[in-house]
């Protein structure tokens, strides 16, 4: 999947690298507060001697060999408010291609294997890259909102890429999350030789060997929440990422429910409903999920006697606020 976001993402961030420069020799005068009022293609030859815009074009010539002078010519011509506005966004349109095109090289070098351990830093640089590619592009339309239309398709697939390289944390920690649901089921079960295959896998991992479902669900949980907030203005993408992040939720929910956190199981149980209970999750898996709630729903209120006078009153507020959840959710499915 990755592979093929790559590919696409490289043909997509060609097509908005066109610059619109040829040499030519015009003085220009930087005190020209309305030039961001002109279109550059209205009357290229005026602007086309101007260092910073020869700069530019000259980096972009050269991306190949040298791409660093092409990111620093682009950001000087953005911070150029005397510039036309169709100008500055083609400048941040070359700048984010020209980080997608970095964030691409650096997703074909990343070696994903649950076997191992998750390469932090390597994914960091990458997510960042990525990151910051999406914001130009989205500044770049904002510039000249007249050229909004043309940017706003590299934008999506900026945010597609983004989304993906979010995933990946996420598809890494699930073996994990497997793994040490195994060595709690074996402690709580008394068969800890059962066990020790998992123990090694989650070392082998870079893991601890008591890490705990727990730990690695929040974990995953805020990956998905990071991936979210990189969507907010992709309805659609939001929409798909919100189901995922309802799933581990959910999933959450019923880890701390099984070592008697049962407030915790409610919080993240209600989350997961209201994240899903606009649609998204097909029938299965929205039966799956009114299941796993109400369970929940059942360990918290049977849970309740066991708690301290003080801790009684907001353990009933929530079990009642995840009954108003479950009932709203299975309204809407």
């Amino acid at each position: 999947m990755l592979r093929h976001l790559v590919l696409r993402t490289r043909l997509r961030a060609g097509s908005v690298w066109a610059w619109p420069l040829q040499s030519c020799g015009v003085e220009f005068s930087r005190g020209q507060s309305s030039a961001a009022q002109v279109s550059y293609l209205v009357d290229p030859v005026r602007w086309q001697s101007d260092p910073d815009v020869a700069a530019c074009g000259d980096a972009l010539s050269r991306r190949e060999e040298n791409p660093q002078a092409l990111l620093r010519a682009a950001a000087t011509l953005q911070q150029r408010l005397d510039l036309p506005s169709d100008l500055r966004a083609s400048a941040g349109r070359a700048q984010a291609g020209e980080l997608l095109r970095h964030a691409a090289t650096l997703a074909k070098a990343l070696r994903i294997d649950p076997s191992k351990p998750w390469p932090s830093t390597h994914h960091e640089h990458l997510v960042a890259a990525a990151k910051e590619a999406s914001m130009l592009y989205a500044v770049a339309g904002s510039v000249d909102p007249l050229d909004s239309g043309s940017v706003a398709g590299a934008a999506l697939e900026a945010q597609k890429f983004l989304l993906e390289v979010h995933l990946l944390e996420i598809r890494w920690l699930m073996p994990q999350v497997q793994r040490a649901r195994a060595v709690a089921h074996a402690e709580r079960s008394g068969s800890l030789p059962q066990s020790d295959v998992a123990v090694q896998q989650l070392s082998a991992a870079g893991l601890s060997s008591n890490a705990s479902e727990e730990e690695l669900l929040r974990r995953a949980v805020a990956r998905a929440e990071a991936a979210e907030a990189g969507v907010a203005e992709a309805p659609a993408l939001k929409k798909q990422l919100q189901v995922t992040l309802a799933g581990l939720m959910s999933d959450l929910s019923l880890a701390c429910a099984c070592i008697d956190k049962s407030c915790e199981a409610a919080k993240q149980m209600i989350r997961a409903l209201c994240l899903a209970a606009d649609g998204g999750l097909g029938k299965e898996e929205a039966e799956r999920m009114s299941e796993t709630a109400q369970a929940v729903w059942e360990h918290c209120t049977k849970s309740v006697k066991h708690l301290s006078p003080e801790a009684t009153g907001e353990a009933l507020r929530l079990s009642t606020e995840l009954g108003a959840a479950i009932l709203h959710f299975n309204s809407k499915q």
